[in-house]
């Protein structure tokens, strides 16, 4: 069942490699969905593909964090890792990462949104 939860993370990772390379082309489309998504960067295309040109990179760090959670999990269910070592380490690679991952997208998005407003 776990291997269920690798594939879903490497398919997340994998769409925010997509994501990161729309940005940094400046094709993604503005949206309610994905994306640094505050008032000031919504306010205008031209805002979103600024901001989103310039902190593309968050969606390529963030999908790394997401293969790394991914290995985490692999390690912690594997029948070929009988350590228990091993795996409670593993337990809190994961943790570290989802923290990372939260922590960097609010952080980045706070300096996206300031950004945004000094282009008003």
């Amino acid at each position: 069942m776990e291997y269920v939860g690798i594939v879903i993370l490497m398919a997340v990772a994998i769409y925010f490699v997509i994501l990161y390379y729309k940005a940094k082309q400046g094709r993604l489309p503005r949206n309610g969905q994905v994306g640094i998504r505050t008032k000031a960067i919504m306010a205008s295309d031209k805002i979103w593909q600024l901001i989103h040109k310039k902190y593309a990179w968050l969606f390529l760090v963030d999908a790394f964090l997401f293969v790394i959670v991914g290995i985490a999990l692999f390690l912690i269910g594997s029948a070929f890792v009988t350590s228990q070592q091993v795996k409670s380490l593993s337990i809190i690679i994961e943790i570290i990462a989802i923290v990372a991952i939260i922590l960097l997208t609010v952080i980045v998005a706070i300096c996206a949104d300031k950004d945004a407003r000094n282009l008003k």
